[in-house]
């Protein structure tokens, strides 16, 4: 609560009419949607509905679990993620009734399942089948995970990158991969010999703009304002 009601005091202490979020965003490319120099396609999108709003984004760089830790302490404002229920706790979502309001999301982030090529392995959308002893792979701190584990296997959360579970899946390591589609798609292009991508998505998770308690408790018409007109964009 001191950590929340400090956080509160500097925030109302900064000129409402020059509104500064800070934005953690990956350090790892996260196409097509976020990217470490700022192009992705929701950096963009979420820059223009600040313009609109007169919002600037002061955007930091830093690893997806760091970002996370920083939006808890309050050393920034905002980050980009996935609605799950215990992220509450410390950031607010743009909500409808108990939900996450999937139209004021800023995009949606398609995950497929990738095996050796040839292999047992499969899913159908709801289950795997033809499973060994062998992990499933999934980079840390991606929220898809906590579906993944649903599903009863094995999961190795080891990898920073795509590109380190793919040489885990081509080493026999793993005996599946979900990754980010369009992250993965040159990696596999390359290896397409030795891996291949099953038919059906793993999963399609919205990314919204995430913000600090104290900072939405301070702006919250602001914010609000801004998650609308990120739904305006998207239409667009």
């Amino acid at each position: 609560m001191l950590r929340f009601l400090l956080s509160l005091s500097l925030i109302l202490a900064c000129d409402a009419h020059a509104l500064t979020l800070r934005l953690c965003t990956l350090d790892q490319p996260f196409p097509p949607h976020t990217m470490p120099d700022g192009s992705g396609a929701a950096q963009v999108l979420l820059r223009q509905a600040a313009r609109e709003e007169g919002v600037t984004i002061d955007n930091r760089v830093a690893p997806r679990l760091r970002c996370l830790a920083q939006l808890k302490s309050g050393e920034v404002d905002g980050v980009m993620a996935a609605f799950l229920p215990e992220r509450i706790a410390y950031g607010v979502f743009p909500m409808a009734g108990a939900a996450a309001d999937e139209t004021r999301a800023l995009s949606v982030v398609r995950f497929v399942v990738y095996r050796q090529k040839g292999g047992a392995v499969q899913w159908d959308g709801s289950g795997f089948a033809g499973l060994d002893a062998r992990p499933v792979g999934i980079q840390v701190g991606l929220a898809v995970a906590q579906r993944l584990r649903q599903t009863g296997v094995t999961v190795d959360e080891g990898a920073k990158s795509i590109a380190q579970n793919l040489e885990k899946l081509v080493r026999g390591r793993l005996q599946a991969v979900v990754a980010l589609e369009g992250e993965s798609q040159p990696l596999v292009e390359r290896l397409s010999d030795r891996i291949e991508v099953l038919p059906k998505p793993f999963d399609a998770t919205p990314i919204y703009l995430q913000v600090h308690p104290a900072y939405y408790a301070a702006h919250r018409e602001a914010v609000e304002k801004l998650w609308n007109a990120v739904r305006r964009a998207r239409k667009r």
